[in-house]
């Protein structure tokens, strides 16, 4: 469209020009026409187990949007997997661009209960599976709703439970989908201490000392052993069970004692803050 602009210096006259902003009558003017585009491609391709993600279609210069489910809007919110199409006029021209939607997969296992003895060291390694990247992993121990440990690279974890003890596995992956298994894990508190009814201290390398046995380390707060009047002939304070270099020689003091049934007393405490208190007796042969 030519528009005129009156010029000063002539009086009563006017130069029509295609550009408004010169008086040249042959000056050019430079149009640009940017074609119609576009991608929804760019939207997120997934989304979480009954959830729904917004499939944005939005041009600026959009006159009408039909989506191949009827909707007219310039966005669609979708539940379930499958192919979506839009189709985008701005009364001059027409585009259409699709996308596949799919549902994420995420799922965490921590496999069956467990049941250990009191001072076994466990790893809990769970199988997870997701669709897309892991983003969070976080470790709970019930019924405390705050994570004790909270890592990208934690996805196993070593424990030594002193008590009957729950534990729970979060995994959440980078659209923000969520899986949760639990595993309950029962300490077996029988305190099996292992003690041998003879022993021979006569320097052969076989039974010459008398020590307690454990599955793993007690301390012992106190061994004792008495001769058959009840008189202490061997005392050990502050060590632990499986060292058989901390046990009972069969001496008393440093002079040999004569062959025969002895008793003992031991005095323990175990690793979840229980002690124990054990009697027997032990024979010593030559």
């Amino acid at each position: 469209e030519l528009q005129g602009i009156e010029q000063p210096y002539r009086s009563g006259s006017i130069v029509h020009s295609d550009d408004t902003r010169t008086c040249e009558i042959m000056d050019p003017t430079i149009l640009k026409i940017i074609p119609l585009y576009v991608d929804i491609e760019n939207n997120q391709q997934f989304f979480c187990k009954g959830k729904s993600v917004l499939l944005d279609s939005y041009v600026s210069d959009a006159v009408t949007y039909l989506w191949n489910d009827g909707s007219t809007n310039s966005s669609l919110e979708v539940f379930s997997s499958g192919l979506y199409f839009v189709s985008v006029s701005t009364g001059c021209e027409t585009y259409r661009d699709s996308i596949f939607v799919t549902e994420a997969d995420i799922g965490v296992n921590l496999g069956q209960d467990l049941q250990i003895d009191l001072g076994d060291k466990i790893n809990l390694i769970p199988e997870i599976v997701s669709t897309g990247d892991i983003a969070t992993i976080k470790w709970f121990l019930l019924p405390d709703t705050t994570a004790f440990q909270e890592c990208l690279t934690c996805t196993s974890l070593s424990i030594d439970p002193l008590e009957n003890s729950s534990y729970a596995l979060l995994v959440i992956d980078q659209f923000g989908c969520k899986s949760l298994d639990t595993i309950n894990i029962r300490v077996n508190k029988n305190y099996k201490i292992h003690f041998p009814n003879i022993f021979s201290p006569n320097g052969d390398g076989l039974n010459d000392v008398f020590f307690p046995s454990s599955k793993h380390p007690v301390d012992i707060l106190s061994f004792l052993v008495f001769d058959r009047w009840g008189n202490q002939i061997f005392i050990l304070e502050n060590v632990t069970t499986n060292d058989p270099t901390k046990g009972w020689n069969g001496k008393n003091s440093d002079r040999e004692t004569l062959p025969g049934s002895y008793i003992w007393r031991m005095v323990l405490s175990h690793k979840d803050g229980s002690s124990q208190t054990l009697t027997g007796d032990v024979i010593l042969v030559k």
